[in-house]
């Protein structure tokens, strides 16, 4: 009796387990059978696994673009100048496209004047409102125009000396060739400036170039070519007073941008 009791018992294990491999199988069979819509239904299963990692990809994101995004675009920059007869610094403040720059020389011997065996000397000191026509940023290819108020004092010239005053004008390129090399160009036309204390008698107008390239690492770059600049002087009541003193040279340049 015990002998047939658990003989049944084995049947109906044996029994079951053959049901449950049945439909294993037929399962597996099943997959097998329909394997792109399972693809296509793994695609667009939504879980919250993936929410969660999407969700850390986007506030990775954020901290990046918060990182190097501009919330105020501000350009700043300072650099100081050399030549073999002056040296000087700049000033450069933007905001978004609009500038203001401001800039101050004080030559040796500036001046060449071939009648005289003195070194005849000024100083300048330059405001100017600026635009940015091309360029997102101080450190990119970019083209500005500018305006500027200027103030110099010339030394050693006899009746000539004195202080003048007069507005300016003149465009700036700046072309990068790769990220740390490139050239810039400005070129400036000073309209007639009055000297301060003989009214339109005496006048000092001019031009004035530069041409450099430059090699850039990071906030700092190192500048180096040639300038070029000419004053012309006029008077309407003695013609003696007349003349052009021209100097050229090598100029170097410090620039660090913030």
């Amino acid at each position: 009796m015990i002998f047939k009791r658990t003989s049944q018992v084995l049947q109906g294990v044996l029994g079951l387990a053959s049901v449950l491999m049945t439909v294993r199988a037929s399962a597996q069979t099943a997959i097998v059978i329909f394997p792109e819509r399972q693809k296509e239904r793994k695609a667009s299963r939504w879980t919250l696994a993936d929410w969660m990692s999407q969700k850390r990809k986007i506030d990775d994101q954020n901290l990046w673009l918060a990182a190097h995004t501009n919330k105020v675009p501000v350009d700043f920059t300072l650099s100081v100048e050399s030549t073999n007869s002056q040296s000087g610094g700049d000033l450069d403040l933007y905001v978004a496209w609009l500038g203001l720059k401001a800039h101050y020389e004080k030559s040796t011997h500036f001046f060449k004047d071939s009648d005289t065996t003195a070194h005849p000397q000024n100083s300048t000191g330059l405001l100017g409102l600026q635009f940015r026509l091309a360029g997102g940023n101080l450190q990119n290819t970019n083209l500005i125009v500018r305006g500027f108020y200027e103030y110099n004092h010339v030394y050693g010239l006899g009746a000539r000396q004195g202080p003048y005053t007069g507005w300016g004008f003149g465009p700036e390129l700046q072309i990068y060739f790769v990220p740390w090399l490139g050239v810039r160009a400005d070129w400036n036309v000073r309209l007639a400036q009055s000297a301060v204390n003989r009214g339109s008698d005496v006048q000092l107008q001019g031009n004035s170039w530069s041409a450099v390239a430059f090699l850039e690492y990071n906030s700092l770059r190192v500048e180096a070519g040639w300038a070029s600049r000419e004053w012309s002087f006029a008077s309407a009541s003695n013609a003696a007073l007349a003349g052009d003193f021209p100097v050229e040279g090598l100029v170097g340049r410090l620039r660090l941008f913030y």
